[in-house]
Parts: C-alpha cells; structure tokens; sequence
C-alpha cells in the first residue's frame, strides 16, 4: 500500500513538474518531448512513471499522442490554461501585486470598448449584478459572487469572444485576490457599500456612452484595491516588528 502511494506521488510530481515548465516558458506549444527512457533519466524515475504522467498530462489537454510517435505539447485550452494557472494559487504578495498590475493594464481598455458596444440587455445584465452587490453587503460570499458577475457581464459587453476567455481563465484567481483583500484587511459593510457606488459610477458611465469616463472609474476602483492591499501588508509587518508582540 505505501509502495502504490509512493508511486502515485511520484507520479503526480512529474504533472507538476510539466506544468511549471509550460508555466515558466521552458516548453512550448508544438514542441516534441524526449523519448520516455530519457525523461525517465532526467527526473529520476522509472518509465512507467513517465508513462503514467503523460497520460494524466494529455487528459488535461496538455499534450497529444499520436501512433508511432513521441508526445507533442499542445496550444493551451481554457481548461488547460486553468489547470495551469493552478500553480499561482494561493495568491503570494508578489503574484498578488503582478495580477493587480495585469488588471490595471487589461480592464480600463476593455470597459471601455464594452462602452462603445454593450446594448441594452448587456446593460441590464450588469444593473442586475450591481442590483446583487447592494443585497449582498452582510455575506461576503454572494457579495464577491455578484462583483465579479458585474466584471463578467461588463467583458460579455464587448462581444468579443477572447477577452472573455481571458477574463474566465483568471476569475478563480481574481476571487482569491478579492479575499485577500476585503476579508484579510477586516474591512466592515461601509467598505462593500463604498465598492458598491464606485461600481455604480462605471455603469453610469457605460449608460451614458462615455468610453473615457468609464475605462477611469475602473482604473480608480484597481488602483484603490491596489492601495489597501499595500495597507493591508504594511499592517501586518507593522505588527509582526512591533517591539510590544516580541515581548509575548
């Protein structure tokens, strides 16, 4: 029985192994893995190991086998992009900080070309999702359910399919992000209310067809999540260096 679980260990880490190196920019898409006796050589481990990883790693849509020949990494798909993206979770201080940036570059664009393209039911989907943040003040659960239902519906308003797929792929992520963020911090039901009125500026500005307007409420709503993250880790080394908690 330890001997199987040694072997499924083993076999899990050369998963992991493959995914950090797609990850990392050490594979990529198109390239031709070693035959199954070197990776075996490489990683220290008996083929049937390798042989057992390849299998998991083209279930998740990593890799193709074709008869007679070695494995190919494939393209990513957006499950396989999520199944990657895995190893980023739990948000560290540093990816957390990277991710805010990627917000920073990617969503003021994109609201506002949803700006120039939403019609009225994209509108009314995202009043709908503002509707359930102002329900959701008292449950931080339904709150962050309904506040990136509002960013969803907003990348649904482009109408353009890969900006949506992107916004899926880091929608686990960005929860965490809202976690660390508005839980960590300790923050009380006037902040969901403030972050709910400053959600509400970017639907009027999306209403009123302004593009610019619209794509800087949102830069403002990043760079406010980005200033009480900031807070929120100063908080935290404050306390840690305190000479008061050394003395306990």
């Amino acid at each position: 029985m330890e001997q199987k679980r040694k072997h499924i260990n083993l076999t899990r880490s050369v998963v992991e192994s493959f995914k950090e190196k797609f990850l990392h920019g050490e594979i990529h898409p198109g390239e031709t893995l070693p035959s199954e006796r070197e990776l075996a050589e490489q990683m220290n481990v008996s083929r049937t190991t390798i042989r057992e990883a390849i299998i998991a790693l083209k279930v998740m849509g990593l890799i193709e086998m074709k008869q007679g020949k070695r494995a190919t990494v494939k393209a990513p798909s957006v499950d396989s992009v999520i199944e990657i993206l895995s190893l980023v979770t739990p948000l560290d201080q540093n990816k957390t900080i990277s991710l805010i940036e990627l917000r920073e570059i990617f969503e003021p664009p994109c609201v506002g070309l949803a700006t120039q393209k939403a019609t009225t039911q994209d509108l009314q989907e995202i009043k709908k999702s503002l509707d359930d943040m102002a329900r959701s003040a008292d449950n931080h659960e339904t709150f962050f359910k309904a506040d990136y239902e509002f960013h969803r519906n907003i990348m649904l308003a482009t109408h353009n399919d890969m900006i949506v797929i992107f916004y899926t792929i880091f929608i686990p992520i960005l929860r965490s992000l809202a976690m660390i963020t508005l839980v960590e911090t300790e923050e009380t039901k006037s902040v969901f209310e403030a972050q709910r009125r400053k959600h509400e500026k970017i639907l009027q500005a999306m209403s009123q067809g302004d593009a610019e307007l619209a794509g800087q409420s949102v830069q403002e709503l990043i760079t406010e999540t980005k200033n009480r993250y900031m807070k929120s880790i100063f908080t935290v080394h404050s306390e840690l260096d305190s000479p008061d908690r050394s003395t306990k």
